[in-house]
């Protein structure tokens, strides 16, 4: 039988309880240190399923009116100023990342990077947005952005793997 401590209902309880015996806002002070705390665990991939869940899209438009949502038109990746579609500029680095049938784990960078994530397996998707493709037709297709995780230790992994790989290539016979 699962603990009944490591329930989210639980803490929500317990929040509840401290504002019932002391004053009201202490219930809502304890939720968001809750939600401060749970939210610094997740990553940047996690935080952007979590917006995108329907309860949490409903309820920020129900307290905040209609947020205005963010252009879902793709924007080529660049080092250089991009001009975004809404008129801005944004000096980070875009990078669009196309799903097909897969899950993408996490998004690692050595410097701030904007991911777009497209996924065109939207069947009955309520959130489902139509992306024009470049034979000028529509798709379907559900678009997250977020920003990459900053993980610089990654990276000279990555380099002594590729080299060892090159290495091993230059070892090699020709044919």
């Amino acid at each position: 039988m699962p603990n009944p401590k490591h329930d989210v209902e639980y803490f929500i309880g317990l929040a509840q309880q401290h504002g019932e015996d002391s004053e009201p806002d202490h219930e809502v002070g304890d939720l968001q240190t809750f939600f401060r705390e749970a939210w610094a665990l997740l990553s940047e991939a996690q935080r952007a399923v979590f917006r995108e869940r329907a309860a949490v899209r409903e309820t920020v438009s129900a307290a905040a009116g209609d947020v205005e949502e963010e252009s879902a038109d793709v924007v080529a990746v660049s080092g250089e100023r991009t001009e975004m579609p809404d008129g801005g500029e944004n000096d980070l680095i875009r990078v669009c990342v196309v799903l097909e049938g897969g899950v993408v784990q996490s998004v690692l960078a050595n410097t701030t990077v904007l991911v777009d994530i497209i996924d065109y397996d939207v069947e009955d998707e309520p959130d489902a947005v139509l992306l024009e493709q470049d034979s000028g037709d529509m798709a379907e297709c559900l678009l997250t952005e977020f920003t990459a995780e900053i993980n610089p230790k990654w990276f000279p992994r990555i380099d002594s793997a590729q080299a060892v790989d090159q290495d091993a290539d230059d070892q090699r016979p020709s044919p």
